[in-house]
């Protein structure tokens, strides 16, 4: 009975991460599709910065508007979601929240931490565009993530020294 329900929970898991996958694939699909840009909003549960942006900075009026007009949005829960594994791996998440702005091809354009009041956040806005317009990328990310190429550190890696 054990090994039945550890196989649907791995089963489960499993569906989970390829339907977030191809969620991602479905935003990126559509915003080539749509000439937008794709505004990543990484947050975790318990970060007061995070619900502040959520409460105070996204349904203003102004933000709303440039968001319908110019961008998709993309919530990631950079602890609960495999997605954010991916993302903290990719983009070297670590304050929060972290907005990431990426192309149809999924190409860094923007990545800013920490709590935007609307005005800032509108002139990350206009940065982002007008970079995606010159085709200015942020270098050293990744557009991809293969685990198998990530070197995994072990308790046995390191050896204290003798002294």
């Amino acid at each position: 009975m054990k090994k039945i329900i550890h196989t649907l929970c791995l089963m489960l898991t499993a569906m989970s991460c390829l339907a977030q996958n191809q969620s991602f694939n479905n935003v990126l699909k559509q915003a080539k599709k749509e000439n937008k840009l794709i505004f990543v909003d990484c947050y975790f549960t318990g970060c007061i910065p995070c619900a502040q942006m959520d409460e105070n900075v996204f349904p203003n009026a102004l933000v709303k508007a440039e968001m319908d007009k110019n961008f998709l949005m993309l919530k990631v829960d950079i602890f609960k979601d495999k997605l954010g594994d991916t993302l903290k791996v990719q983009h070297i998440l670590n304050g929060f929240p972290t907005f990431l702005v990426l192309n149809g091809d999924g190409k860094l354009i923007s990545s800013s931490s920490g709590y935007k009041d609307p005005g800032n956040l509108i002139a990350l806005f206009a940065d982002a565009r007008q970079k995606a317009g010159q085709h200015k990328f942020l270098s050293g990310f990744s557009t991809s993530y293969n685990e198998k190429n990530i070197r995994h550190f072990t308790s046995n890696s390191v050896k204290p020294e003798k002294g």
